[in-house]
């Protein structure tokens, strides 16, 4: 199931026969030996790269990624550098050093270790909604602009509301009133909104006092509060509306079985995502 959810708003969506292809002629390869990244579409489920149950679409974009060591770079940037010193007798200046340094990293591509990650792609057509299964935006961002890149016509946006998230929830906690179908939680991060960015952390801590309420009356906003929807549903909720460790209560996930997995994530999902909309309006 769905660990994190960075919401986008689905603008257009036309072409959907032919998705299926689309996504095979984008499909995953393992990096080149000199190559620093790859990122490309797998079958969730080892069928088809276009997944839709009950209505909802499913993909998967993977990204292999090999990273050199900051400290085998720099042992190596050292080494030339002296050498290079002995040879002409001057130190490189700052571009010089850059270049020493993209060769060395160049030089030890192939040899370095492949890591892997996934990331789940929920388009809902009926709310006009694009879920991304990532724990920062840049990642979702990325993810994305392969989405755009490989669905004709598509049109993905940022949503925007009419008010500051962070804001909103700090009126939660300073009026003590929840907003319908969601119940907040005993965790939260407040942070000042001047220059010191002052942080606030409570955890598994009564938000309800009068000490909380001070510290939003003398300016601090929410950065993360840790919520409940309906009894079903648990996550953390962020300054900029991503939901992060999502838990669903009691509902059993069927391993087995990924129509049913998809079934249950997405029919929670759904109502939750519109109800949280109406809340941060």
């Amino acid at each position: 199931m769905i660990n994190n959810a960075i919401i986008y708003t689905l603008q257009k969506l036309d072409v959907l026969e032919h998705n299926e292809n689309f996504f095979a002629d984008n499909s995953f390869e393992p990096c080149l030996p000199s190559q620093a990244t790859s990122s490309g579409w797998v079958q969730p489920r080892g069928e088809m790269y276009f997944e839709t149950i009950n209505g909802q679409h499913i993909m998967q974009l993977m990204t292999e990624t090999k990273k050199v060591p900051a400290e085998v770079i720099e042992r190596h940037l050292a080494e030339r550098i002296k050498r290079l010193e002995q040879v002409t007798g001057r130190k490189p200046g700052k571009k010089e050093r850059k270049e020493i340094k993209d060769e060395i990293v160049l030089d030890l591509l192939p040899t370095a270790f492949p890591s892997r990650q996934s990331t789940l792609v929920w388009i809902d057509p009926l709310n006009m909604t694009v879920v991304i299964d990532a724990s920062n935006q840049k990642r979702a961002d990325a993810v994305i602009t392969h989405l755009v890149r490989t669905i004709p016509g598509i049109e993905i946006a940022m949503r925007v509301y009419e008010s500051n998230p962070g804001a909103t929830m700090a009126g939660w906690l300073d009026s003590q009133e929840e907003p319908d179908g969601f119940a907040i939680d005993r965790s939260c991060v407040l942070i000042a909104q001047d220059e010191s960015a002052a942080k606030v952390k409570y955890v598994n801590h009564d938000l309800y006092i009068g000490e909380v309420s001070d510290h939003i009356q003398n300016g601090m906003r929410v950065q993360t509060l840790a919520m409940t929807w309906t009894d079903k549903v648990s996550f953390t909720l962020t300054d900029a509306a991503n939901l992060k460790q999502i838990k669903f209560i009691d509902i059993a996930e069927d391993k087995d079985s990924f129509e049913s997995s998809v079934a249950l994530m997405t029919g929670s999902m759904q109502p939750l995502i519109v109800d949280l909309s109406l809340a941060l309006k």
